[in-house]
């Protein structure tokens, strides 16, 4: 579908309402759309940011077009709730992990499986907590709760290949798994036991967080390029951990809830923190809070697109969790699910980062070049055009035209 100018453009918003309070006392406008109708569990973009898979509390997934807002395709194939997304490297196929200890690996495409593998025995069935792909996507790394183990599994036979055992206790539940770019580095965090370093190739997990201040780790991320690894903790912390120097690099208090979810942004330059009622965008360099999103819905899970310009984020209501308090009329009216897309912090910076990913995914990097930010009206007239015209791919569009927009409504 062509991006039109003269389309009012709102936040992509599951639920009918969505009010954001910001730390820069922006508010963006009311959404007026509704397309999911269970509240979600986890949710991640696809590689082109052309697809959002949104897992959902009836055990649904569904793949929504983030522009368009419409439902896509759906895979219906788990029986229980779904909390764990990986995406495959090249993009097509996905692993979804649900709360019975099933992973299928299935197609984004064609919505059809590829293959299972029982995590949990069929008679003890526990949650997936972790999930990931290893080693050029030839492992499958996953945990299951009260286990201390990492499970390494060889996608081609389904097989159990190898179990890396984090820590002595053996009923401490892995938080936390995060790959480090090179492929063949993994870090697995756990409340109890720290954060564990494996490597492939020595095939020993080492705990380098007794000397480091990192204990109640609950999650943990690396940065793209491997240089630094974000660790937060069950008491709102977060600890920026210098891989080079093997030295922490600073600490902040993000908030006084425990952290649910951390995620780098694609450049490098902000964190994603979230815990049981906010969404936070952390900018490293300033060391400061760039925004702060409060939306009507419990537990949210937050995640950037891979361009850096927009924020998807998804929950449950306070209603499903069964809170002694009636929910007011206004949060009722969310009951029948919640997700939302909104711009990254709006200001010039965030827009250059934004060109600087696409034009490092383009087949002609070129192409930005002739982009003017002068006049944001204009730019986002000359990005219409090059996306009519193939030069620039719909999902890095949608990126800078959403940072573009934002951008207008502050001016």
């Amino acid at each position: 579908m062509p991006l039109k100018t003269s389309r009012v453009i709102m936040l992509l918003v599951f639920s009918s309402i969505f009010s954001i309070v910001a730390t820069t006392a922006t508010t963006y406008p009311d959404a007026q759309e509704t397309f999911s109708n269970a509240s979600v569990s986890a949710l991640t973009w696809s590689e082109d940011a052309t697809r959002l898979i949104v897992a959902r509390y009836d055990a649904s997934i569904a793949i929504f077009d983030p522009v368009s807002g419409q439902e896509v395709g759906s895979y219906n194939e788990h029986d229980a709730v779904v909390r764990e997304i990986a995406l495959h490297p090249d993009g097509q196929q996905i692993a979804t992990g649900d709360d019975a200890g099933v992973i299928s690996i299935w197609n984004i495409e064609t919505n059809e499986t590829v293959s299972v593998i029982q995590a949990a025995p069929l008679d003890f069935p526990r949650p997936i907590t972790t999930l990931g792909w290893f080693n050029e996507a030839s492992l499958i790394i996953t945990s299951v709760a009260d286990t201390n183990a990492l499970v390494v599994y060889d996608v081609s036979s389904g097989e159990r290949a190898n179990v890396i055992r984090i820590g002595s206790e053996d009923f401490t539940t892995i938080t936390s798994l995060a790959v480090h770019p090179d492929d063949t580095t993994l870090v697995a965090a756990s409340s109890v036991e720290g954060v564990y370093l494996w490597r492939l190739e020595s095939d020993q997990a080492l705990n380098f967080s007794d000397d480091l201040d990192l204990q109640a780790t609950r999650e943990i991320d690396w940065r793209d390029d491997g240089a630094f690894l974000a660790v937060g903790n069950l008491y709102g912390d977060v600890t920026i951990f210098d891989v080079g120097t093997e030295s922490l690099d600073y600490q902040f208090a993000a908030t006084e809830e425990p952290i649910f979810s951390i995620q780098w942004s694609p450049s490098g330059e902000n964190l994603l923190i979230t815990d049981e009622a906010a969404v936070y965008e952390w900018n490293v360099s300033t060391r400061a809070s760039a925004q702060t999103f409060s939306p009507p819905f419990d537990y949210p899970k937050a995640s950037y697109s891979p361009f850096g310009g927009r924020i998807a984020i998804g929950g449950r209501s306070s209603s499903e969790l069964g809170n002694a308090e009636a929910p007011s009329t206004e949060l009722q009216r969310f009951n029948n699910g919640f997700a939302v897309i909104i711009p990254v912090v709006s200001n010039r910076a965030a827009l250059e980062n934004s060109e600087t990913l696409c034009a490092a995914a383009a087949s002609d990097a070129t192409v930005f070049d002739t982009l003017a930010t002068d006049d944001l009206l204009d730019y986002i007239n000359q990005v219409e055009a090059l996306a009519d015209d193939g030069q620039i791919a719909p999902g890095c569009a949608a990126d800078l035209i959403a940072v573009a927009q934002a951008i207008l409504a502050e001016e």
